[in-house]
């Protein structure tokens, strides 16, 4: 038996619970008690359960004919069932989540439907709305934490602060905690109850029984208020214990505490008392400042600026001084009272001492008074002030992922494969086709052009028949056309695809290579990024081989490796060669010098897989793995320290092998598994931590793959630095990842770089094995017509001079000239020139005083 759930109902009693014979799936049975039902109604509440013969959980949907289940399918997702009683063998509604290995622990309150799915072992809490109608399952604000969940319940409604809206508190139980986590619907004002959000709940009295239950009686428990003002205050019965045990309270001690005697000025006399010690302090002084006047020059200047800064200039100067001169008053009254102390007999009064300090403090006044009066002969420069900004700057921490217009999608993909070995990443793509892994026997690949978006016709696929199961597959970066199989025969077969793709299936490669002195299969194949020709294959017997294509033959062999290899891969110079091993190590190699590690190091110990990548141009590794609890992560290491890595965070735990995608140009990296549905983004840095989480992208559905495509596909006139294609049940679509600039009509050099040509080789596999070593080349992405951000900037903006009518023109500021479009700053500009040309047309002569008098006689009668 896995789980028990029971719950009580309105005139009946029924109980929920799920059994798993020896061999056989769980299956859910509703008992009814012998009283309450017959045998055929015993039979009518039976079905099964989740496919999965794992653990599962069950909740009655309140006082309603449904019922919730949680466990995993057939493929091990974790999925929650709705069933209504009036058709119980089959399901109304199955909510598929990820592929984790703890089970979902459903939290339902019957008062608002809501329901919290809290994993074993996740980080985070789901919260979802049950409804009676479609899609009866809404999803709502998923708690993201930071720390493990072992348990969780919820907080009964009694013991709620529902005068600030809390409509329902979990308790998460961790390895070392209890965390309370609020749910609060916002209201304008909490001053008054809110009965729409709360109803009358379950009170605390119960309603029969045992004898009345066992008897038949089924009477539901009342219900209360929640409102402060109504609700029924519980009888308590306080238990004080024996009164033999008691003890009296006893009041504390109080102490008394001596008060130094208060001094006393005596005009004619003297007291011989101690003198209390006076406490220094650091106060400065008031000081009257001269009430500044602003004067004005000849030239109209204003002279109070210039003495403010002067002022200012000198206070940080002053302020330091005071501070030290008061230090030696008070090094003073010390010195001053420990003489006192010690010569009893010669004590000074009150008086006295008072006048010491007092002439002390007029003695500071007075030269305050005139260091601040006395004007210096040349101002002290102020002090520069440095702002450091503790928070590392990441270009990218803002990132964007954008999926593709349905147009773009490559829709209606029948019969791909579910099962891709852990060596292989389950996908692959260049600037022009995508290959995908098709189920059944025979090794079959399909070859899809994915700029060609639309609907796949039914009927039979076009597809790449290897004879043999395929182990991993990857196009040659020199050609396009050009694609490696591995298969488990130990057969590597070469395609040539075709320039308009597949029209049919074929199962003749254009070539196929094999060792003759081993025939085990090949799990891992990768090019050279430099070199045509030369590829990399981890085979089956524990060997890495390095292929010459040209002479077809095995050109170097690398057999140190003491159990199976799970991941390699190219430096970026092309002289090394790094492998991650079962045995949880890493190593280094130069194949053309020897077959044996240059370096070796610890890396993820978990054995269901890991994966291996150079970064920041070769000088550091990343790894991709499991720890040894099942946890997914990330580590960094120096490619001359493996020993220990410089950083390593923990990303969630999952079965799911996390496959990392490393973008050179921008230093990002992109990791993710197979049923997930987030992509994580970090940045990789010289400096620590190394990792910097970036915006993670969140995806609609859980998907089966992910690829990225070359540098040269992205878009730089919308800031996009990478687009990968992800790969859902039946749908191919493009995602686009971008970074919000504001003047997108700029080149943005900041972030695009010169970036490496990998699709032409620098030299030929007979160099490579000749020991040649040539740099990659590079590229700019600029286009022609596209003006670079930093060039923008070094553009000084022109002074604005008035023209000989004594208007000035005002012209945009520089920094919103990237906000205006290039039409409307024309038409601005055309306005501002015609607005200029009528005003210099203005004439200051009145048109009277062109008008020409008459003579004096005219006037004259």
């Amino acid at each position: 038996m896995l789980s028990i759930h029971c719950l009580s109902l309105t005139n009946e009693s029924r109980m929920c619970y799920s059994t798993r014979p020896q061999n056989f799936c769980s299956r859910w049975r509703i008992l009814i008690p012998s009283n309450c039902g017959t045998s055929s109604m015993r039979k009518k509440f039976l079905a099964e359960s989740h496919k999965s013969p794992k653990d599962s959980r069950v909740e009655w949907l309140g006082h309603s004919e449904r019922i919730l289940s949680t466990g995993w399918d057939g493929s091990r997702v974790r999925e929650v069932r709705l069933r209504d009683l009036r058709n119980f063998s089959k399901p109304y509604k199955i909510q598929g989540f990820d592929s984790s290995t703890g089970i979902l622990m459903p939290l339902f309150d019957v008062d608002t439907n809501m329901l919290f799915l809290a994993g074993k072992a996740d980080v985070s809490i789901m919260y979802w709305e049950v409804t009676e109608k479609e899609p009866f399952l809404t999803e709502g604000l998923k708690h993201n934490g930071s720390v493990q969940t072992k348990g969780a319940c919820l907080v009964p409604k009694r013991g709620l602060d529902v005068m600030n809206g809390e409509v329902n508190r979990v308790l998460q139980l961790t390895s070392n905690a209890i965390i309370p986590i609020t749910y609060q619907v916002p209201r304008k004002t909490y001053r008054e109850f809110h009965s729409d959000i709360f109803p009358e709940t379950h009170g605390y009295e119960p309603s029969t029984t045992i004898s009345q239950w066992l008897g038949g009686a089924n009477v539901s428990v009342k219900t209360i208020s929640l409102d402060p003002a109504k609700r029924p205050t519980p009888k308590f019965q306080i238990h004080r214990g024996p009164l033999s045990k008691r003890e009296e309270h006893k009041p504390p001690e109080v102490v008394d505490v001596p008060v130094p005697a208060p001094r006393s000025w005596i005009s004619n006399g003297t007291e011989n008392k101690p003198i209390s010690e006076v406490r220094p302090t650091l106060s400065k002084p008031m000081v009257a400042v001269k009430e500044m006047v602003e004067e004005t020059d000849e030239d109209g200047s204003s002279k109070l600026a210039s003495i403010r800064k002067a002022f200012e200039s000198r206070s940080v100067s002053m302020d330091e001084k005071m501070v030290e001169r008061r230090w030696e008053e008070v090094r003073q009254e010390k010195t001053i009272q420990e003489e006192e102390k010690e010569n009893v007999g010669e004590q000074l009064t009150v008086r006295d001492s008072s006048r010491v300090i007092a002439a002390e403090r007029r003695k500071t006044f007075e030269q305050r008074m005139v260091s601040v009066d006395d004007k210096p002969a040349s101002p002290t420069p102020r002090r520069a002030t440095v702002t450091r900004s503790f928070r590392r700057i990441c270009k990218f921490r803002h990132l964007k992922g954008t999926p593709g217009h349905k147009s773009t999608c490559i829709e209606n993909l029948r019969d791909l494969s579910r099962t891709t070995p852990g060596e292989c990443d389950g996908m692959a793509a260049n600037s022009e086709f995508v290959v995908l892994p098709l189920s059944g026997p025979g090794g079959k690949l399909s070859v899809l052009k994915h700029k060609k978006g639309g609907r796949q016709p039914d009927g039979v696929i076009p597809s790449l028949m290897n004879t043999a199961n395929v182990m991993d597959f990857a196009f040659d970066p020199f050609n396009e056309h050009t694609l490696a199989v591995a298969c488990d025969d130990g057969k590597i077969h070469l395609w040539h695809i075709p320039e308009g793709g597949l029209t049919q299936p074929t199962n003749e490669p254009n070539e196929t290579f094999m060792d003759i002195g081993s025939a085990d299969k090949v799990t891992i194949l990768k090019w050279h990024p430099l070199s045509a020709g030369i590829l990399a294959a981890a085979c089956g017997d524990l060997t890495i081989k390095v292929w010459d294509l040209h002479s077809q033959s095995v050109a170097i062999t690398l057999p140190s490796h003491p159990d199976q290899i799970f991941s390699l891969a190219w430096s970026p110079c092309g002289r090394y060669l790094a492998t991650m091993c079962r045995d949880s190590h890493i190593r280094i190699y130069d194949p053309r010098h020897c077959t044996e590690p240059i370096q070796t190091g610890n890396g993820p110990v978990g054995v269901r897989g890991a994966r291996v990548l150079w970064a920041l141009g070769g000088k550091y590794l990343v790894t991709v793995g499991f720890s040894k609890v099942s946890e997914r992560q990330i580590s960094v290491y120096k490619a001359t320290e493996l020993n220990k890595p410089c950083n390593t965070v923990v990303i969630d735990i999952s079965p799911a092998m996390l496959i990392p995608f490393y973008d050179p140009d921008s230093s990002t990296l992109f990791a993710t598994g197979k049923g997930d549905s987030t992509i994580y983004a970090y940045e990789i840095g010289t400096d620590y931590p190394h990792l910097f989480p970036l915006s993670h992208h969140k995806c609609g559905s859980v998907h089966q793959g992910l690829v990225m495509l070359p540098k040269i596909m992205c878009d730089v006139r919308q800031v996009e630095f990478c687009k990968a294609l992800r790969l859902t049940s039946s749908i191919l679509e493009p995602l686009s990842f971008t970074v919000p600039r504001v003047k997108t009509e700029l080149f943005q050099d900041d972030i695009f770089p010169p970036t490496f040509v990998s699709w032409e080789p620098v030299m030929t596999a007979a160099e490579w094995l000749g020991d040649t070593n040539r740099p990659p080349r590079t590229l700019s992405l600029q286009p022609s017509d596209m003006l670079t951000l930093s060039e923008s900037r070094e553009q000084q903006s022109p002074v604005s001079q008035p023209n000989s009518g004594g208007h000035i023109r005002h012209e945009t500021p520089p920094f919103l000239k990237g906000m205006v479009p290039n039409e409307v700053r024309q038409t601005q500009h055309k306005l501002e020139e015609s607005m200029s040309q009528q005003m210099n047309q203005v004439s200051k002569t009145l048109e009277q005083d062109r008008m020409e008098g008459v003579d004096s006689t005219e006037w004259e009668d």
